[in-house]
């Protein structure tokens, strides 16, 4: 007699229901594939915009990644480090974070941004160049002031330049034995003073400007310490 098998037969799969109406959904996030973004899960009410401020002492390293149909698009915001006036500002990990930006980003960058040239902004880029230079770059933006090709430019250098020249002559005449500073100060044809100077003369710098009774324009930082702030306030 022949033998008879019983046939199982699976319930169809089906979609969740989706949460009525005041309740969150218990969905698990789904992982994003692609270069660089690994373990990178993207939850709930998540836009897909991630930033990594680099800690290398005094100065500026910023990765920001953005998620393009599901594909990470990496941006780097200067690189840079300086030791600052006291010699300390360099805690020796820009390598080490360079080398990490390049893992995350799978050696690839969208684009590279240089807001200026200051040692603390782009710095990495020369001392990290072997690694830069194997990485596919789609492009570099940088202020128009560092192109020494764009007319604009070399017109804004040369009045710059014209512009330094004559001051250095106006104050020469007000009086050889005065220091610099001391000319500026007692210039009744300034009213604005823009101090732009190493960071632990500022204070000394703006309290003078101050007792001459003169606008500032003070670079960042104002002061060092809460003791030249509170002489300042």
């Amino acid at each position: 007699m022949a033998s008879r098998t019983k046939r199982t037969t699976k319930p169809p799969t089906t979609a969740p229901a989706p949460p009525a109406a005041g309740q969150s959904s218990t969905a698990r996030p789904s992982a994003v594939s692609g270069e660089g973004s690994s373990g990178w899960l993207l939850g709930a009410g998540e836009v897909g915009i991630r930033v990594r401020m680099y800690r290398v002492g005094f100065g500026d390293f910023f990765l920001v990644t953005f998620l393009n149909a599901g594909k990470p698009l990496h941006i780097v915001i200067d690189c840079g480090v300086f030791k600052g006036t006291k010699q300390s500002g360099d805690i020796g990990s820009i390598e080490a974070a360079v080398a990490d930006m390049a893992k995350t980003t799978a050696g690839q960058l969208e684009l590279i941004i240089m807001t200026h040239r200051h040692a603390d902004h782009i710095a990495g880029f020369a001392r990290c160049a072997d690694t830069f230079k194997k990485m596919k770059v789609g492009a570099v933006w940088m202020s128009i002031w560092e192109s020494e090709y764009e007319p604009t430019a070399s017109k804004f250098q040369a009045e710059l330049t014209r512009t330094a020249v004559g001051l250095q002559r106006h104050f020469t005449a007000l009086g050889s034995g005065a220091t610099e500073e001391q000319r500026i100060l007692n210039d009744p044809g300034i009213n604005t003073v823009v101090i732009a100077t190493r960071h632990n003369l500022h204070a000394r710098q703006v309290l003078a400007v101050i007792a001459a009774g003169k606008h500032i324009f003070c670079e960042k930082p104002l002061c060092l310490n809460e003791v030249e702030l509170a002489e300042i306030v």
